[in-house]
């Protein structure tokens, strides 16, 4: 039975992250960037308490277990990729072995490309990757050197046990000595996640690493010692089918492939234990954003999950600073206007639309502007554009697609609303013509047309009045 936890605010998602003191469970949505240095010092903090939010993961019985996974560790790197590093780390190793002095170079190459991979596996599945990483991420640079870190750690591994056991105790460094084996798929798992020799080194750290996982480390230990040692039962069995000149290549190259299946392994148990180990399994593609597309997001997410708590004062109050730093970005508007839907707020919205209308006339974008008023008409029936200009494009625009009534509504009283308009003769010959021609209104027109004729005598717009009442006379006495 399923015991999938969900977010608060998004229900058909599973919650990564909880607010102890809020009681409340957050998804990747309301945490954009969770893992970013954006959020600061503290990490990722509840929008409602401030408190430092605690990741929950995905649910172990999402998970398969590891000891189910068996045919998955060794299908994973069974590609095409993978298999010709296998086949060219093999080449680097017997080319190694046959120039003499500068095989230490190759050798070392073949060793660096080889971890390079296994640390891209680990990291891959730890993620729930479930395709084996690209082979151009052993060519990306090392910027936590983590080759020199394993060799470093490797050796000081030896070293101490050797130094305590000459130096301490005999039976100490022994004790030391097979702790370190029993850790050592530990060590790699932590060096890969933290990318810290001494976190590695560290008997606490690897200690608390498995007790966490628990009993089933034992089962990790048993299938990592038995993979990755292959070559010692490899090499007796195809000697003695295929003779030693042979069974030595054969022998490499399923080492090597042995060495990524174990790498396999050390990634599904983070991935598995994710919850208990802290690890943020998922990974999400806004963890790369800037400083201006991360308080965005965070802004939106923290809007959404307000609104959904039915507190839109603080909705409202949370959002509204973001227009004024992004004041060109509409996408935000947009977001803002949806939010002035739910609150109702109608001064809020009027002017809100206003503004939007407006940004989107100047961009020559009628269309658009449109759509925002017509929301808001439908909500606040008296609504009227504030600006003339914006009042006349609608009416043009409506006027050219059908919406006759719609159209005379902004242009009606253009001169009360506007005194000031140089567009008011405009106005009022587009509504004459709109009255007559589709209204059916015939007194309005003549009405608008003496009006203009009057108002505008040294004008353009009272010939155009002149003019188009003759058209009226002339088809009305052919009626």
């Amino acid at each position: 039975m399923s015991t999938e936890i969900h977010c608060s605010y998004h229900l058909g998602h599973s919650a990564q992250w909880q607010c102890r003191a809020c009681n409340s469970l957050r998804c990747a949505k309301c945490v954009p960037a969770a893992r970013s240095p954006l959020w600061g010092t503290r990490g990722a903090v509840c929008h409602e308490c401030n408190s430092i939010l605690e990741y929950v993961g995905t649910s172990r019985q999402e998970i398969p277990p590891f000891w189910t996974q068996i045919g998955h560790f060794f299908k994973y790197p069974f590609t095409a990729s993978t298999i010709s590093l296998v086949i060219a780390l093999t080449i680097l190793a017997v080319i190694a072995e046959t120039i003499g002095l500068l095989g230490v170079i190759v050798w070392l190459a073949n060793y660096t490309l080889l971890l390079r991979y296994h640390y891209a596996i680990i990291e891959h599945r730890a993620h729930g990757e479930p395709d084996a990483p690209d082979l151009s991420s052993i060519f990306e640079r090392d910027e936590h050197s983590l080759t020199l870190q394993t060799v470093g750690a490797s050796i000081l591994a030896v070293g101490g046990v050797a130094l305590i056991s000459i130096k301490v105790s005999p039976w100490l460094g022994l004790g030391l000595g097979v702790f370190f084996l029993i850790a050592y798929p530990a060590m790699m798992i932590v060096l890969a996640m933290e990318k810290r020799m001494l976190a590695a080194l560290n008997p606490l750290t690897l200690v608390a690493f498995i007790s966490k996982i628990g009993f089933p480390y034992l089962v990790l230990l048993i299938c990592y010692s038995l993979v990755v040692g292959g070559e010692v039962y490899l090499v007796p069995v195809l000697s003695t089918v295929l003779g030693a000149t042979a069974a030595q290549a054969l022998t490499i190259v399923g080492s090597y492939y042995l060495f990524f299946v174990g790498s396999v392994m050390l990634g599904y148990v983070v991935y598995e234990y994710q919850s208990e180990l802290g690890h943020v399994a998922h990974r999400h593609d806004d963890e790369d954003l800037d400083e201006d597309g991360f308080d965005k997001q965070r802004a939106q997410a923290e809007t959404y999950m307000y609104i959904c708590d039915r507190k839109l004062a603080q909705a409202k109050d949370r959002f509204r600073p973001l227009l004024d730093r992004f004041p060109d970005d509409m996408a935000m508007y947009d977001y803002y206007f949806r939010l002035l839907n739910v609150c109702d707020d109608m001064e809020a919205q009027i002017g809100l639309t206003n503004y939007i209308a407006e940004s989107f006339l100047k961009e020559n974008r009628i269309s658009r502007a449109v759509s925002y008023v017509d929301q808001t008409k439908k909500r606040y029936p008296a609504y009227q554009p504030e600006k003339p200009e914006l009042a006349y494009e609608l009416a043009s625009y409506l006027e050219q697609t059908g919406r006759y009534s719609d159209a005379a509504g902004y242009l009606r009283h253009f001169h009360k609303r506007f005194p000031k308009s140089l567009l008011i003769g405009r106005a009022y010959l587009l509504l004459a013509r709109l009255s007559y021609e589709r209204l059916n209104k015939l007194v309005e027109a003549k009405a608008l047309l003496t009006f203009v004729k009057h108002k505008f005598a040294e004008r353009e717009e009272a010939q155009e009045a002149v003019a188009y009442q003759q058209t009226i006379e002339q088809h009305s006495s052919a009626v």
